[in-house]
This record gives structure tokens, sequence and C-alpha cells, in this order.
């Protein structure tokens, strides 16, 4: 991904205004309290957990996951998709801004996805200093929901970044033309495969999520706290950015070893009989 010099210099001013609300508006009731899961100051647990570790830990898990999950997933592949071959094809498609933009749109519906289920496990006073708020806490507390949603989001980042890395390799899979079986033949991009699975968990559980939320806020007419809630991912998406970048300049041919090379089809490869 080629970034202009006019969209680095605007991703900067957004990250420094982010850095600049969560250390001014956001954080500024809770900065004396220390909060019980880090055992740190709100202020700086706050910071760690809504700046430095959705960039930092994004850009490392970009790095380091799709080496990880990358053959593991191949190998699963392999054994619940038996009939198909693996194969890749001789292009390397651009990592355009536009696709960029999308694929950190889904990191924050992937998060808002896990999230969902989190507020449900952890309650919201892990995340919040003892007596800087008026019990019972809300599930949907903006400081809990945040804190969740920034230990998250670089997991989220290591998810896709293995699609992302299939993609970018060009990896296909094809299934060969069986006349027995009256079937016909299947190829197909194996990112489609991959990304299907956590399109469909986090389309579904981001929608159930966002119902919940407006369902919850507007029982108790705080309307305001559905923006707010929804900015959060927002937030998080923007401080995904460095890990796409990260990832677009990383080289991921390395997936195609041992894999052969597929022709490229034409339109002149397939030809329409008539009876």
């Amino acid at each position: 991904m080629q970034l202009k010099r006019s969209g680095i210099f605007v991703i900067l001013c957004m990250l420094i205004f982010e850095a600049l609300i969560i250390m001014t508006v956001w954080i500024e009731p809770l900065t004396w309290g220390v909060v019980p899961l880090t055992g740190m100051r709100a202020a700086v647990s706050y910071v760690l957990l809504w700046l430095v570790w959705p960039i930092v830990g994004g850009m490392l898990l970009a790095a380091i996951m799709p080496r990880i999950l990358g053959p593991l997933f191949i190998k699963l592949k392999g054994l619940v998709w038996r009939q198909y071959e693996n194969a890749y094809v001789d292009i390397q498609p651009p990592v355009t801004q536009g696709r960029a933009l999308r694929r950190a749109l889904y990191i924050g519906l992937l998060t808002m996805g896990v999230v969902s289920l989190l507020i449900y496990i952890f309650p919201p006073s892990l995340f919040i200093p003892p007596g800087s708020v008026t019990e019972p806490i809300p599930i949907f507390h903006l400081a809990s929901i945040s804190s969740m949603a920034g230990l998250i989001v670089p997991i989220a980042i290591a998810m896709w970044s293995v699609g992302w890395s299939y993609h970018d390799a060009s990896i296909i899979h094809y299934k060969l033309l069986e006349v027995e079986k009256n079937e016909l033949f299947e190829i197909e991009p194996v990112y489609l495969r991959y990304e299907t699975l956590l399109k469909g968990y986090a389309g579904l559980s981001s929608i159930l999520f966002i119902v919940n939320l407006l369902v919850y806020q507007l029982a108790y007419q705080d309307a305001l706290m559905v923006v707010l809630v929804l900015y959060v991912f927002l937030h998080m998406t923007l401080l995904s950015l460095p890990s796409l970048y990260v990832h677009s300049r990383m080289n991921h041919l390395w997936l195609r070893k041992n894999l052969p090379k597929a022709r490229r089809l034409t339109k002149s490869d397939i030809q329409i009989l008539e009876e």
C-alpha cells in the first residue's frame, strides 16, 4: 500500500488528535484511581489500553501471526475440504487505500463482535477504579467498553491478517471436474474461504451488539452513550491503520512454498458449445 504524503499527514494528525482526547476528556474523571486489571493508575492504564497496545500490539501481531496461523489454516482446510488442491497464481494484487479502509472496517466489526461476548463474561468493575463510578456499573460503561476493545483489537488484526496474506500471495484452491458425480470445476482464492468465516461472525455479532446497545441505553434514556460506545470502535478502527500499513509492506510470497503455479484463465480458455 503506497501512501501519499498527504495521507500520512492526515493519519498522523488523527492519531495525535485521538491521543489528546484520551489524555484529557476521556480519562480525566478516572485519573486518580487504580484499575484492578492492570494494578496501575487509570491515566496510565487507559493510555496503554486505548492507545499504545492497539497500535504497537496490532503491528506486532500483524507481522507475526500470519507466519503461525497461515500454514495452520492451510492444513486444517486440507482436512475439511480434502477434494481441493492448492496452488498459486503469479500475480501480486496491490493493496489500495480503498481496500485498506475496508480491512480497517472489518477489524472494527470483529472487535465489536468479540466485545459483545466479553461484556457478559468480565464485569465492568475489572476495568474501572473502585469508587470512581456509582454502583451498579452498567455493562456499556465507556471506560470498560474501551478497555475491552483496546485489548481485543490487536487479536482481531491478527485474525484478519492471515486472510490478507492469502490474498496478497494469490493463493487459490480448486476442485477438478468429476464426470461421474456430475460436478463442475471450482476455483476460488483461499482468502475467500477463510474470510467468509470471520465476516459471518463479525457481521452477525456486531448487529446483535448494536441492537442490544440501543435497547439497553434507550431504556435508560441515554441515547448519547450509544454514539459514544460506537465511537469507541471507530477509534479502534483508526488505530489499526498503522498495522495495515506494516502488513502491506511485508512479503507474503513465502506462502507459495511447495505449491504449484496455476495458469491464469482467460475468456478464450472457456468455450461455449452449441448443441
